[in-house]
């Protein structure tokens, strides 16, 4: 046994031992609870597993004084689909129901890699040959298009709750999303690693790399936070109706004969001034914006009005969601605070919490996006002019 492979096997282990531990613990801990963590620790023992068959893989080598054998099936197609159940989880968008399909070519994958251990003789025949060659390929093809299928539901899952939060740090899923680009960049670089690397080099890329998705999943999994529709969803019947009676009822009392087609979108423009004007008048008068948790039900709590209603009222007034509309008001009041000798005893980064930002990532990307300055270009820019 050589050092490489002593290295090999020692991190394979590694990676073994500490997704399947980090997975356990989930499961034990938050099986009651119906969590998004739940399925993040089977998507980690999934991972563990697949570190596992290249344990036994290396063992046997060691055994039997062979070159590496490779079984004819791994875990890697499920691995993303679990991933995939834990974004449905965690997200605030509706569940598809029909989710679990997406588990059928792994299922398979297994099951015909299970049969072609059975036949031990003529194993690297059925390997070597065209059908296994193109079958491989299309295997190969099936993660990135699952991967697809997740950015794109983290992306819907952003925008959605922008609409309802005001702050969505460690609720956007975002490094679900980098994690997801990264395999996506390992898989598009995997064959040209495999062709032009020794075996030694390419293992120790291939374990390095799941070991570092263990790690990231297990620590930003446990920061993410749990969030939930507070809009009811377009496609719900119940919901629709609802909002629909809520609508009608807060509609002016108009008669019959004189309402058509050219005076209902008035109507629903002066009714959506009407209600702006009072969600701005809330906002500031009461500062509701210095609150980091601020939601669109508290402001529609307040005003009385359906949280859905609000958000399409800001949305066509303010022309921004829910987020941007309450951040504008937290940089102007950091304007504030910059310019005034406030900014003398505490440094920036405090006076982004003391105007409502979560943390300082979003306070220095909100007062970029507004002003086009960073807060410090903003005090040096002002200083300037004061000079000049």
């Amino acid at each position: 046994m050589n050092f490489n492979e002593v290295l090999i096997l020692l991190l394979d282990t590694l990676d073994l031992s500490q997704a399947l531990s980090i997975g356990l613990f989930l499961n034990l801990v938050y099986r009651r609870k119906k969590s998004n963590l739940l399925y993040l620790g089977i998507f980690l023992i999934v991972i563990g597993l697949s570190s596992l068959i290249s344990v036994i893989e290396q063992l046997n080598a060691l055994h039997s004084g062979e070159e590496i054998i490779i079984y004819p099936f791994n875990l890697y197609l499920i691995i993303p689909c679990f991933l995939y159940l834990y974004v449905q989880k965690a997200s605030i968008l509706k569940e598809n129901k029909n989710a679990y399909l997406l588990f059928i070519p792994g299922i398979l994958d297994i099951i015909i890699g299970t049969s072609i251990l059975c036949f031990a003789d003529n194993r690297t025949a059925i390997q070597e040959s065209f059908v296994y060659s193109a079958y491989e390929v299309l295997a190969l093809m099936y993660m990135p298009i699952v991967i697809i299928f997740i950015l794109l539901k983290i992306r819907k899952n952003s925008k959605l709750l922008k609409q309802q939060y005001s702050s969505v740090e460690n609720r956007e899923l975002k490094w679900v999303g980098f994690m997801g680009i990264l395999i996506l960049v390992y898989l598009s670089i995997f064959p040209l690693i495999l062709y032009y690397s020794t075996s030694f080099i390419f293992l120790l890329t291939d374990t390095i790399f799941w070991l570092f998705i263990t790690y990231w999943s297990a620590y930003n999994g446990l920061l993410q936070q749990t969030s939930k529709n507070l809009i009811a969803l377009p496609n719900s019947k119940l919901s629709s109706n609802k909002l629909e009676e809520i609508e009608k009822d807060n509609l002016p009392q108009i008669e019959i004969s004189t309402i058509n087609l050219s005076t209902k979108p008035i109507i629903d423009s002066e009714k959506h001034k009407q209600i702006f004007t009072e969600i701005d008048t809330l906002v500031k008068n009461d500062a509701l914006f210095l609150n980091p948790e601020l939601t669109i039900s508290d402001i529609a709590t307040q005003i009385n009005e359906h949280p859905r209603l609000i958000s399409t009222t800001i949305n066509d007034m303010s022309r921004s969601n829910f987020n941007s509309y309450i951040n504008l008001f937290r940089v102007e009041h950091a304007k504030n605070l910059l310019l005034s000798d406030r900014s003398k005893t505490i440094n920036i980064e405090s006076i982004g919490q003391e105007s409502g930002f979560k943390s300082n990532s979003s306070f220095y990307s909100a007062f970029k996006k507004n002003m086009n300055l960073t807060p410090l270009q903003f005090i040096k820019a002002n200083q300037n002019s004061k000079a000049s």
